[in-house]
């Protein structure tokens, strides 16, 4: 039970963090084109 509720969590974190990633990437286009 705790081992899938870790497992769980940390593929929450790995979702979150790509879409941090996939923002940040965004911005950055972004920036880039409004520049």
């Amino acid at each position: 039970m705790v081992v899938g509720s870790q497992q769980q969590v940390q593929e929450k974190l790995t979702t979150c963090q790509v879409q941090l990633m996939v923002n940040l990437q965004r911005g950055v286009l972004l920036d880039m084109v409004h520049m």
